[in-house]
């Protein structure tokens, strides 16, 4: 029983760590975050943090891991709000001005990962793919059952849903960047104009 305990209790703080360093590293990105950076978010020593994870490395893979969950559960919530095809576009398209810096202090974590793994970590490259990929599927199913039902006209939703992906991201970059939330709301407004008009069938 106190051996159960222990496993628990040991569980739930590891759980607590990669919660804590996912926020850390979603603000200070992962070379601007330091042990001590670590240490205070977590107050635990940083002998108590790296005795449950192989290293900085593992830490930031969990951490990561943890965050893109929670992104894609938090799209998946929004599209589950709806059953109509062009709604849950619509739904997907606000999700980052209405919800992104609610749940992230520091914007997109899947963007802001794939900035620094481009350049410095290519072992993290795969799991931000992987969520992107998470991410294209999403939206492509949406396409492929509105076509289904013939609320939408056929087209190719590979590149359809690439397309709105891109765009979606790159409009959270910029709103990151000019410190503007509303380039967001701006960009899935004409996202919205733009579907209306091209595949919603009248």
């Amino acid at each position: 029983m106190n051996a159960e305990l222990k496993i628990s209790k040991g569980e739930r703080t590891k759980q607590r760590v990669i919660e804590q360093a996912a926020h850390v590293f979603n603000e200070k990105g992962y070379a601007g975050t330091s042990v001590s950076d670590l240490t205070k978010a977590t107050k635990l020593t940083s002998g108590a943090i790296y005795g449950s994870f192989e290293g900085k490395n593992d830490l930031a893979a969990q951490a990561f891991e943890y965050s893109a969950d929670k992104l894609l559960e938090g799209y998946l919530g929004c599209v589950k709000k709806e059953k109509d095809p062009e709604k849950q576009l619509y739904r997907v398209l606000e999700f980052p001005s209405k919800e992104i810096y609610l749940m992230f202090d520091g914007g997109c974590p899947a963007l802001n990962m794939a900035v620094e793994a481009d350049d410095t970590l290519p072992w993290m490259r795969t799991r931000v793919n992987q969520t992107f990929s998470r991410l294209l599927g999403l939206i492509e199913d949406i396409l492929k059952r509105g076509i289904e039902e013939e609320r939408f006209i056929p087209v190719d939703t590979k590149k359809y849903s690439l397309y709105l992906l891109s765009t979606l991201e790159g409009s959270i970059m910029l709103a990151k960047s000019f410190q503007d939330l509303s380039i967001m709301k701006d960009a899935a407004d004409q996202m919205k104009k733009e579907i209306k008009a091209g595949i919603v069938k009248a």
